[in-house]
């Protein structure tokens, strides 16, 4: 494997390639420097928070879709389906994954460009940078085509008149497919950072990743939608003016894909320090919120005002956890927009089980997301910053964490919920069930804000840590059915048994809640004070 690997790696090195490079404008020296230079960084574990960067990450990923593109083939060739019908779910179902993967993928490699801003002094073209920082979007395909079409591939012969180079035919527009996705996500961010100001170009670019997500949850209103439009009659009737439409359709497709990918080849470096650091703040000015006021009245002073007012900003800020958020997060708000729209008329107290019952849970999970993704952070090696920060303020910074997130996560969505329903289901019930949520969505946190164990946003991000996430996640599950299944069968039954378990689990959360308050700042001090001797070994080192 050795062996044709560096008979591989000396062909794509080699002058072919790169007459093919200086034709496309790219420095070939300079381009195959820049890959190796990320390439060595995600070795060192200073670059994985991208999918094609991070091989582990990459082959699970691969893995856990070819477990899915198994059960489809086996289900759709049993169904004996014809090929046509068979080959356009798959090609539909891989365009669906790209282009959710690669939409996120491009912007997060194009809009955090911290190695661009220490090589913008280094001679190298737009294009050039931009192809190296993209190169791993190729690894992503080369992957994950595979990954979701050769069990396709091979479930053809099952189909009815089947041939033997069907196989080929689907593998081969399932590789088309994909690299016509990945130019048109390069292409989508070329004309974005055209006519998209700076400083709105990165809330652009995660409002455009999350297209197909939302697309997924609107699936139903947008067959409703495009199902009234009559589209046969802007179709012409005659088979060449058919042939026209599509070639001019096809023309216009890949002038504007073209158009694109030079728009973004040669306008990124020149704005990269704008899209990096965003708009300017010299006429921002200090505003004290009211939620601020009140969590540092009544959580801890300024101290509790600091943490709560820090993690508001860069929750919104920190682009490592903006983009990985989003992800993680909208499965489960989709299932809460579900249950909102499927079970809301239905009393919890009713006799048969509905969604709403897995509400409170969700909510917990939603905690866990955000509670793994805070010690990571895009700036991390400013979290020197807190060495100066006297020791016994730590306490109060903690409890300002603990009260933004039970605010905002808790108790403002469980104060609209209260209103929204308290008129359908009667204000006893659904007061009985708001306070029964917000109970356990309280356990939730105070169990897991054990996971932050330094200052939010002080660590470098760790691809490893979903290796530990998983477990979680399973027994997390595992649990909340345990939990659901108990709360279905045993209390809501009466409103006395409702009222009685609300309570112990609010007393509950109130004790697991100044524990984990009192650990998390103790850890933070604990982090912090290996930071600061760190540093002094190193100072001691140079002197």
């Amino acid at each position: 494997m050795n062996a044709v690997h560096d008979i591989v790696t000396r062909w794509f090195r080699g002058p072919a390639v790169s007459r093919l490079l200086r034709r496309l404008g790219i420095d070939p020296r300079r381009y195959w420097l820049l890959v190796d230079l990320f390439g060595e960084l995600a070795d060192r574990g200073e670059m994985l928070d991208q999918l094609g960067s991070n091989r582990v990450s990459l082959k699970m990923a691969t893995r856990i879709y070819f477990a899915f593109s198994v059960i489809m083939t086996v289900a759709l060739a049993a169904t004996q389906v014809p090929f046509a019908a068979y080959l356009g779910v798959f090609l539909l179902f891989t365009t669906l994954i790209l282009l959710s993967i690669l939409l996120l993928e491009t912007g997060n490699s194009l809009l955090n460009p911290v190695e661009a801003l220490t090589l913008a002094h280094q001679p190298i073209n737009g294009a050039t940078y931009t192809a190296a920082k993209l190169t791993h979007l190729f690894l992503i395909l080369l992957y994950l085509i595979p990954g979701l079409n050769v069990a396709p591939a091979i479930g053809t012969l099952a189909l009815p008149g089947s041939h033997w180079w069907w196989a080929a035919v689907h593998l081969i527009a399932a590789f088309g497919i994909g690299i016509t996705v990945a130019l048109c996500c390069c292409a989508t961010f070329g004309w974005l950072l055209r006519f998209i100001p700076a400083r709105r170009l990165k809330a652009t670019a995660q409002l455009v990743g999350t297209l197909p997500l939302l697309g997924m949850m609107w699936m139903s209103q947008l067959e409703r939608l495009f199902g009234r439009i009559n589209f046969r009659v802007l179709i012409p009737g005659g088979p060449m003016a058919r042939w026209g439409v599509a070639l001019a359709v096809a023309g216009l497709a890949v002038a504007g894909i073209v158009a694109g990918l030079r728009s973004l080849s040669a306008d990124f470096l020149i704005r990269v320090s704008g899209v990096t650091r965003g708009g300017p703040s010299g006429g921002a000015r200090i505003r004290r919120s009211l939620t601020g006021s009140l969590i540092a009245r009544f959580c801890g002073g300024q101290a509790a005002r600091a943490g709560s007012a820090f993690l508001s900003q860069m929750m919104l800020r920190d682009w490592h956890f903006r983009r990985q958020i989003l992800p993680m997060a909208a499965p489960l708000l989709i299932g809460l927009a579900g249950a909102a729209s499927t079970s809301w008329r239905t009393d919890p107290f009713a006799r048969h089980f509905s969604s709403m019952h897995v509400v409170p849970h969700i909510f917990g999970f939603l905690l866990l997301f955000i509670c793994s993704l805070l010690p990571y952070g895009n700036d991390y090696k400013g979290g020197w910053l807190f060495l100066t920060v006297p020791a016994s303020s730590f306490a109060g910074f903690a409890r300002g964490v603990w009260a933004t997130l039970w605010l905002r996560i808790v108790a403002i969505p469980h104060i609209i919920m209260l209103a929204a329903l308290a008129p359908i289901w009667g204000i006893v019930d659904c007061s009985l069930f708001v306070a029964y949520s917000a109970a356990m969505a309280s356990i939730y946190l105070s169990l897991v804000l054990r996971i932050v164990e330094n200052v939010p946003f002080t660590r470098q991000p760790d691809a490893s840590r979903g290796a530990t996430l998983l477990p979680i996640l399973l027994m997390g599950g595992a649990a909340a059915t345990i939990v659901i299944a108990a709360q279905f069968f045993l209390v809501f039954r009466s409103a006395w048994i409702v009222l009685a378990v609300s309570g112990g689990a609010a007393a509950g959360a109130w004790l697991l809640t100044r524990s984990s308050l009192t650990a998390f700042a103790d850890s933070m001090r604990f982090h912090l004070s290996l930071a600061s001797q760190e540093t002094g070994a190193i100072y001691k080192e140079i002197g």
